[in-house]
């Protein structure tokens, strides 16, 4: 008596390889573009987080904690009176640890500004605004206004 073996013909497994092979052809270069756009996102809301540390920083202190940007390395930079001579040195300037992708800020001059010991800012552009931009083109905006609130957003809020 012969028995029944179950399982699949050489065939399915070929059809149904090359419908996976097709399939993921077909996912790949969106799943490319959704994991940059998330990496993107994780990249501005780093930004927000490390202006969010520099101002708790102050308040914490009690000390006016100075923030400057240089757009092209994508790096920030925090400095305060640490020799106590009343003014913010060069040697006062620290960079902040940051791995920010290079490209990450649209490279036009950011003004500097500073959160006082109450944790308002200051600067000579209010509100204070850092443009990001992502790999596919992707836009957000960082705002820091004078109360000291930092907000991330996908508009540029109107001058």
């Amino acid at each position: 008596m012969l028995r029944k073996i179950s399982g699949y013909t050489l065939l399915e497994l070929a059809i149904g390889v090359s419908l996976l092979g097709m399939m993921s052809v077909m996912t790949g270069p969106s799943l490319h573009r959704t994991i940059q756009d998330l990496r993107f996102r994780r990249s501005a809301e780093e930004v927000v987080g490390i202006l969010k540390t520099v101002r708790a920083e102050a308040v914490t202190r009690q000390r006016s904690m100075h923030l400057a940007l240089n757009p092209l390395a994508g790096q920030f930079y925090v400095g305060w009176d640490r020799n106590g001579n009343g003014s913010v040195d060069a040697s006062d300037w620290s960079p902040i640890a940051a791995t920010l992708p290079a490209g990450l800020f649209r490279s036009s001059p950011v003004p500097n500004g500073r959160f006082n010991s109450r944790g308002m800012f200051h600067t000579h552009a209010s509100p204070w605004e850092v443009e990001l931009v992502g790999p596919q083109g992707q836009q957000r905006y960082v705002y820091i206004f004078p109360s000291g609130h930092i907000a991330l957003t996908e508009e540029r809020l109107p001058q």
